[in-house]
């Protein structure tokens, strides 16, 4: 586990997804169209025609299974998800055998609501020749990778659905690399994709983004947040040419992008102010929400933001913190530091409060009001950038005295006690369920760090402190940033 020692404030205090196997296996030859709108399970799937998935279809797959065949019959293989859930439980080919006679293979997959899950990988395709297309309009569709080859006739369009991956790697596996290479585009209608790392999944997000200036903006909560207060005002900043707004507010995504009338849920009603208080959401779930700005005929569908709802509070002097449960984990690593071996199984026995943040100068100073924030001027491409720490930035030059100091004061003006986390506490918390490298997977990739820097900084420019974001419980920065003091000591 890559790790650094804590200076977090702490007060001590498998959905499976299988479905039922069967021998039999769901064939639709080329040349034919079948429609599904029922529950049903399978060994596996074949699609050289056309299969369509209504609402009330549930169905799930167990065997490795493909999409592919010829365009002569005058119905492209394809599947088409409209409504209901499609599951996967292994590897999906799309485009799997060159055929010799017309020099490739044709396969699509049409996004237009519903839920479509592949837990293995989603191979895009898998042989060369013909043309593959995903046409992401609507819905969800989450797969554990994709391997989209560049070199193939093989392009994705993202337009109001949502594309979710477990473990993205460099190359053909990485969205970023696809959309460089022009194999990843916004549909018709949409501007730019977005391509964002979702730590409460957690997954990596693919997504399309209009840029119109009618349309609500700068959300609050902000999308992705997770939040403590269960009583959340969501706020944005309305379109230019909007007079009133439709609220959508829903734990389901689908329910939110197919909503068209704000009187029937996850419709929340029509209104003219830009704030909706949405009071009394419940803990531990992800909310959707979308604001449509409207003015007399005219309605600009807005963009889907998120945000996670945790059991927390917020202490007198503005730190928020998240409640971590009991459990136990693997700590340390066979190929970090040579001090994190072995690997050995470690239960966390008690619940514990733990900050959302580092401990900022804000809440630092006012334990101590004469301790500087100040940074050392540093030198990039050979000129002086002056670095002042803002008052939410995390404290620096602080002595793990200091941080126990800072921990006692707390304790006596809250009344309750206050401590660091054992090496141990941080861990787990770092790890947040997980078990590779970082939380976010193998590797930290460079997209996940935020900064104002660029390549011409101008002299004395004040730079912003690089962040990582928020892993699944709640928690910033636990990879990046500064580094933080633990409770306990070091030793062999």
């Amino acid at each position: 586990m890559c790790r650094k020692p804590a200076l977090s404030i702490i007060v001590i205090l498998l959905v499976s997804l299988a479905g039922g196997a069967s021998a039999v296996d769901l064939l639709v030859p080329a040349g034919t169209e079948v429609t599904k709108s029922a529950a049903q399970s399978y060994g596996k799937f074949e699609v050289d025609g056309r299969l369509i998935v209504e609402s009330g279809a549930d169905l799930s797959f167990t065997n490795e299974s493909r999409i592919d065949g010829v365009t002569t019959s005058g119905i492209r293989p394809e599947i088409i998800m409209n409504a209901g859930n499609f599951l996967l439980n292994n590897r999906m080919n799309m485009g799997t055998d060159k055929l010799p006679d017309n020099g490739g293979n044709y396969a699509y997959l049409t996004m237009n609501g519903g839920t479509f899950t592949v837990t293995g990988t989603f191979k895009f395709p898998d042989d060369e020749g013909g043309t593959h297309r995903i046409y992401l309009n609507g819905g969800i569709m989450h797969c554990g990778d994709i391997e989209q080859k560049h070199d193939r006739d093989a392009i994705m369009y993202v337009g109001g659905g949502i594309l979710r991956l477990d473990d993205i790697t460099s190359g053909d596996r990485n969205p970023q690399e696809w959309k460089a290479n022009g194999d990843l585009l916004p549909a018709e209608g949409y501007d730019e994709i977005v391509i964002e790392y979702v730590p409460a999944g957690p997954y990596t997000e693919v997504r399309a983004i209009k840029l119109d200036p009618n349309l609500a903006s700068n959300p609050s909560p902000a999308d992705g947040a997770t939040v403590v207060d269960a009583n959340v005002v969501l706020k944005w900043s309305p379109g230019v040419n909007a007079v009133w707004h439709d609220v959508y507010l829903s734990t389901d995504f689908n329910d939110v992008n197919e909503a068209s009338d704000p009187n029937v849920l996850p419709g929340r009603g029509r209104q003219d102010s830009n704030s909706f208080d949405a009071c009394d959401l419940e803990l531990a779930k992800t909310y959707y929400w979308r604001i449509d700005g409207v003015n007399g005929p005219n309605t600009w569908r807005g963009d889907i933001w998120r945000f996670k709802i945790v059991e927390g509070y917020i202490n007198s002097i503005g730190m928020e913190f998240v409640r971590l449960v009991p459990g136990s984990f693997m700590m340390g690593s066979s190929s970090g530091d040579p001090d994190e071996e072995p690997v050995h199984q470690v239960t966390i026995s008690n619940s514990f409060y733990m900050s959302m943040t580092e401990v900022t100068n804000a809440q630092y100073e006012q334990f101590d009001p004469c301790h500087s924030s100040y940074r050392a001027p540093q030198t990039y491409n050979n000129q002086t950038v002056h670095m002042s720490a803002g008052d939410n930035e995390a404290v620096i030059y602080v002595s793990w005295e200091d941080a126990n100091n800072f921990c006692q004061w707390l304790s006596n003006l809250e009344g309750q006690p206050y401590r660091l986390l054992t090496e141990a506490e941080w861990e787990y918390a770092c790890r947040a369920g997980t078990t590779s490298a970082y939380y976010t997977g193998g590797s930290l990739p460079a997209s996940y760090y935020k900064s104002q820097a660029n390549s011409s900084w101008p002299t004395d420019v004040d730079l912003t402190v690089k962040t990582t974001g928020q892993n699944s419980w709640g928690l910033w920065d636990m990879h990046g940033n500064v580094e933080e003091w633990c409770y306990d000591w070091y030793g062999p």
